[in-house]
Protein backbone atom coordinates (compact mmCIF):
# COMPACT_ATOMS: atom_id res chain seq x y z
CA UNK A 1 0.00 0.00 0.00
CA UNK A 2 0.99 3.57 -0.60
CA UNK A 3 2.66 4.71 2.36
CA UNK A 4 0.89 8.19 1.84
CA UNK A 5 -2.23 6.54 1.68
CA UNK A 6 -3.93 6.58 4.62
CA UNK A 7 -7.29 5.34 3.69
CA UNK A 8 -5.64 1.93 2.41
CA UNK A 9 -3.64 1.57 5.64
CA UNK A 10 -6.75 2.16 7.84
CA UNK A 11 -8.14 -0.25 5.77
CA UNK A 12 -5.59 -2.72 6.33
CA UNK A 13 -5.41 -1.77 9.79
CA UNK A 14 -8.99 -2.74 10.89
CA UNK A 15 -9.03 -6.20 8.69
CA UNK A 16 -6.24 -7.47 11.52
CA UNK A 17 -3.62 -7.09 8.95
CA UNK A 18 0.22 -6.72 10.38
CA UNK A 19 2.48 -3.92 9.26
CA UNK A 20 5.80 -5.87 8.00
CA UNK A 21 7.58 -2.53 7.35
CA UNK A 22 8.40 0.57 4.65
CA UNK A 23 10.21 0.67 1.19
CA UNK A 24 11.63 3.91 1.30
CA UNK A 25 11.23 5.45 -2.29
CA UNK A 26 10.88 1.99 -4.36
CA UNK A 27 8.01 2.44 -6.38
CA UNK A 28 7.51 4.62 -9.39
CA UNK A 29 4.19 5.53 -9.95
CA UNK A 30 2.57 8.06 -12.12
CA UNK A 31 6.44 10.07 -12.69
CA UNK A 32 7.14 9.56 -9.02
CA UNK A 33 9.09 7.74 -6.83
CA UNK A 34 6.94 6.62 -3.46
CA UNK A 35 7.44 4.73 -0.73
CA UNK A 36 5.40 1.54 0.51
CA UNK A 37 3.84 -0.46 3.08
CA UNK A 38 4.26 -4.02 3.58
CA UNK A 39 0.74 -5.34 4.90
CA UNK A 40 0.34 -9.11 6.04
CA UNK A 41 -1.81 -11.91 7.44
CA UNK A 42 -1.36 -15.52 8.53
CA UNK A 43 -3.42 -17.66 6.32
Amino acid sequence: ARAESPGINIVFTKNAYQYGGRLINNTHISGHIESMNIWYKAL
